[in-house]
């Protein structure tokens, strides 16, 4: 996706296709039995340990434990749009719906999962200190197709209603990882910032597609590399 105006200039250097244990690595297991180790990439976006993997909490709000008032306390914070009359501020949530509070978004760092377990459309989210986190959906992060490069070199596309359990790892010496990844210089107004570049969580690596329109409405797309 190419947005004008938002870069001043992306450089890309001499020798710019580079592989790096920044992208996700681990052992995927399907209900049949079947293992896949490998560099993962989710749904053609994510493909690095700094990325994020989104959901929604599984678990509603208990406010049981509460006294009524502090419970209605608790709802008239809740967030909606809003009016200013003068020093009156008006929560039109109140007025066309019963205030409830909304459930937590979930956004984890790949680097700081240990595993994921699939169930029923529900996933166990196990953080390295052991901590878990369940989600039922709200991403399409869940219900993924994910990609699996092997140590043969092959990619796999796993659908995931296959995948039982993915197992996250450190990706062994030697172990071919996504080839080609782009690294360069974006100058900002804000400044210029090195290291590996991705646009818009879609497009990474050499062989994908910068894409646009010329000046004469024709098409246009260039492989980054």
């Amino acid at each position: 996706m190419l947005k004008m105006g938002v870069l001043v200039s992306a450089l890309l250097f001499g020798g710019s296709a580079v592989a790096s244990p920044a992208v996700i690595f681990g052992t995927i297991e399907t209900e049949d039995g079947k293992t896949y180790t490998g560099a993962i990439s989710w749904d053609g976006e994510e493909a690095y340990w700094v990325q994020h993997f989104n959901g929604r909490s599984a678990y509603p709000f208990d406010l049981s434990a509460f006294d009524a008032d502090t419970r209605d306390e608790i709802l008239d914070q809740q967030p909606g749009p809003q009016i200013e009359l003068g020093s009156t501020t008006i929560e039109l949530v109140k007025w066309f719906s019963k205030p409830e509070l909304r459930p937590t978004e979930i956004a984890v760092e790949f680097g700081a999962i240990d595993r994921l377990d699939v169930s029923r459309g529900r996933v166990v989210i196990t953080l390295r200190d052991g901590s878990e986190l369940i989600s039922d959906g709200g991403s399409n992060d869940i219900g993924a197709d994910i990609l699996v490069l092997g140590a043969d070199g092959a990619e796999r596309d796993l659908d995931w209603d296959e995948i039982e359990t993915i197992v996250f790892s450190e990706a062994p010496a030697g172990h071919p990882l996504w080839p080609d990844q782009l690294f360069g210089a974006v100058t900002t107004v804000h400044g210029t910032f090195d290291g590996i570049m991705a646009w818009d969580s879609d497009e990474r690596f050499a062989d994908e597609e910068l894409d646009g329109d010329l000046p004469d409405g024709e098409e246009l797309s260039i492989e980054f590399g």
